[in-house]
Order: C-alpha cells, then sequence, then structure tokens
C-alpha cells in the first residue's frame, strides 16, 4: 500500500492536476476504457483465427469454412473497428469537455492579472497557452491512456497466443521486442529537442505576424515592409527547417522496426520450417504464430512512444499552470 501513494508522489504534479479536468468526465473515460480492451482482445482472435482457418480449410477441406472463414474475419474486422471508433470518441468528448474547463478557467485568471504579469507575458505567448499548449497536454494525456491501455492489453494478449502456441518460438520475439523499443527510444529522445525548439518557434511566428497586424499604421509611415518581411521570412525558415527535422526523424521510426521484425520473422520461419518438417508443429499453429507476432508490432511500436508523449504532458502542463 505504501509503494502505491510512494508511486503516486513520484508523478509529476501538474500531470495530476490535468487529470483533475477529466475527473467530472469519468463515466465517458470508463466506458472508452472497455471499448479499449474490446479492440485489444479482438485483434488477438484475427491471429487465432487465421491460423484455424489454415488448418481446417487447407488441410481438413470442411466445407463450412469457405462461407465461415470470411465471415468470422469480418464479424471480428466489424467489431474491432466499431470499438475503436467508439473508444476514440468518447475520449475525444472528454478531452474537449476537461479543454473547455481549462480554457475557461485561463481566461478567467487571466483577466485578473496585475499589470507587471501582462508586461512579463507576450499576446502570442498567452494566445499558446490558449489554443496550443492546451490542446496538446489533453490530447497527448488521451493518446497516453489509449496506448497504455488498449496497446497494452494487446500485447499482453497476443504474448499468451505466442506462448501457448510454441514457447520456445517466443523467446525469439522477447529478442526482437526490446531491440525495436530501443531503437524508438533512441529517435524519440532526439526528437525530444526538437520538437520543443519547433514549439517555441511557432510561438515566435505567432509573435512576429501579430506585431506587424498591430504595428502596420507604423510600419506603412516609416516603410519598414522590407524589413518585417525579412524578419518574418528568418521565423518562417526556421520553422521550416525545424519541421523537416521532425520528418526525418519521424520517418525512421517505420522502416527502423519493419526491418527488425522481418529479422525475426526470418529467423522464426527458419526454425518453424525446420520443426514443421521433423513433425513438431502444424501449418495452422504457424499461421497463428506468425500472425500474432506481425501483430505485435504495432502496439510495441506505441508503447515505445509512450515515453515522449508524457514528456510532452509534463511540458505543456508546467506552462498551463505556471
Amino acid at each position: 500500500m505504501a509503494s502505491k501513494f510512494s508511486a503516486l508522489r513520484k508523478l509529476d504534479p501538474n500531470f495530476i492536476r490535468l487529470l483533475g479536468y477529466i475527473k467530472p468526465h469519468r463515466g465517458k473515460l470508463i466506458l472508452s476504457m472497455l471499448f479499449m480492451v474490446v479492440a485489444a482482445g479482438s485483434s488477438s482472435l484475427i491471429a487465432m483465427l487465421l491460423g484455424q482457418l489454415t488448418e481446417r480449410g487447407f488441410y481438413e477441406k470442411e466445407a463450412w469454412v469457405i462461407l465461415g472463414a470470411p465471415i468470422g474475419l469480418l464479424i471480428i474486422a466489424g467489431l474491432h473497428g466499431l470499438s475503436t471508433f467508439m473508444s476514440a470518441y468518447l475520449l475525444g468528448k472528454v478531452n474537449q469537455g476537461a479543454l473547455i474547463a481549462i480554457r475557461e478557467e485561463l481566461f478567467a485568471k487571466m483577466i485578473r492579472w496585475p499589470a507587471k504579469t501582462y508586461q512579463e507575458n507576450t499576446c502570442a505567448r498567452v494566445s499558446a497557452k490558449f489554443i496550443n499548449e492546451a490542446n496538446i497536454a489533453l490530447t497527448n494525456v488521451g493518446r497516453s491512456l489509449t496506448m497504455f491501455i488498449r496497446d497494452g492489453l494487446q500485447v499482453v494478449a497476443l504474448l499468451f497466443i505466442l506462448f501457448y502456441y510454441n514457447w520456445q518460438l517466443t523467446l525469439i520475439t522477447f529478442i526482437v521486442g526490446p531491440l525495436i523499443v530501443l531503437v524508438l527510444r533512441l529517435i524519440s529522445k532526439k526528437m525530444k529537442s526538437v520538437v520543443a525548439e519547433n514549439q517555441k518557434t511557432v510561438a515566435l511566428l505567432m509573435g512576429a505576424v501579430q506585431q506587424a497586424y498591430r504595428a502596420q499604421r507604423l510600419i506603412k509611415v516609416h516603410n519598414n515592409h522590407e524589413q518585417e518581411y525579412d524578419r518574418f521570412d528568418k521565423v518562417n525558415e526556421k520553422i521550416r527547417r525545424e519541421s523537416l527535422k521532425v520528418m526525418r526523424l519521424s520517418s525512421l521510426g517505420a522502416p527502423a522496426t519493419q526491418v527488425i521484425t522481418m529479422c525475426g520473422v526470418a529467423i522464426i520461419i527458419a526454425v518453424a520450417l525446420f520443426e514443421a518438417q521433423k513433425g513438431l508443429i502444424t501449418m495452422g499453429d504457424f499461421v497463428t504464430f506468425l500472425s500474432a507476432m506481425l501483430m505485435m508490432s504495432p502496439p510495441l511500436r506505441h508503447l515505445a512512444e509512450l515515453n515522449a508523449t508524457m514528456v510532452g504532458v509534463k511540458v505543456a502542463a508546467e506552462s498551463i499552470f505556471e
């Protein structure tokens, strides 16, 4: 019990405060979590169904499989799609409800600021709190919950299937999984600094636009059009460079994980074919195992990004509640 309280104390106080805005919408949140559980379970059923259909359709040649296979796949796919949509929709409603409350509280606090506080904060900075940072914080909280619950449960369910059908081959996935997580964490660590700098530059861009808009008369009187354009162009060019950095880093994730996953799949196929020739594994079990392993890659990638997402929540929450 004491360990639970110590774990709670380690959480960032701004993050805990942010969760307080979600509490009034806990009914929708719980319902969204239930749909996440259904989505995780239905995706795992697909791997099992593919193995059974391979065994009964191609080898045992049971007639019902001709109609049962597509119907079963469509039912599971429909269940998975519906539960994924409902969980995202309900979580979106929770986020928007909490976002309204945060913006109302920020506005009520802002109009009571002393003159000194107005001087210390630019209009662009305050606007960023209302428009960008509050939305980023709550959106990332929603993403974190989705990753932790839906993707976490999906990984657990798929691991259970892997162990059930062939625990020896499952040991190979414990080599591939950590490698994927390591690569994605290295990429995410590099992205943190780039994204943080990009957010600051966006605030500068908003400030440049607002200042030029308000000072349009002075710009015309003193004929400072070129100077203002050059100032804006420098900030705009900086955003372009930083956005390209983010795109390059984010684009590395998919091919890197695919290469590592295919290395693991190649090893598993070689071992499975050897076992099949010895009569140690059936084709249906192999298809189930391979499907479960391939389906584990996306949720593992999402879980690896959870740390970077939580950092974004922390940074945005600190800015909102400062």
